[in-house]
């Protein structure tokens, strides 16, 4: 009678160690599945703040153009206003450039 109860303890022993074993092996399997959700949520998180910052760039190429676009036919406006006024005063604007250059001809000579 004194083999049974040790049987029962080593078998005992035996199963608790296969028990231990198995939850630890569970544990690794949790831990590895938890890395894995969380190196995917960093995943789609990098892949969302790029396509924001891609979006964000697009939006301000798109406005920096249409400014360009803008300020090019400001422009061409204020251009062709001054060209009709040259046609409609010839001979007043033909003036002013020649008072013009005399006065800055009479300005970079006093220099000395």
């Amino acid at each position: 009678m004194a083999k049974a109860p040790l049987k029962t303890v080593t078998d005992t022993r035996e199963q608790l160690q296969d028990d231990v074993e198995a939850r630890i092996q569970a544990l690794r399997d949790e831990i590895a599945a938890l890395t894995k959700s969380v190196r995917d949520l960093g995943l789609q998180s990098a892949a969302e703040a790029k396509t924001k910052a891609r979006d964000i760039a697009d939006d301000a190429t798109a406005e920096a153009l249409q400014a360009v676009k803008d300020l090019r036919a400001h422009v061409d406006t204020l251009q062709s206003d001054v060209e009709d006024r040259v046609k409609s005063h010839p001979f007043a604007w033909l003036a002013g450039a020649v008072g013009l250059g005399v006065i800055l001809g009479l300005i970079l000579t006093r220099r000395d």
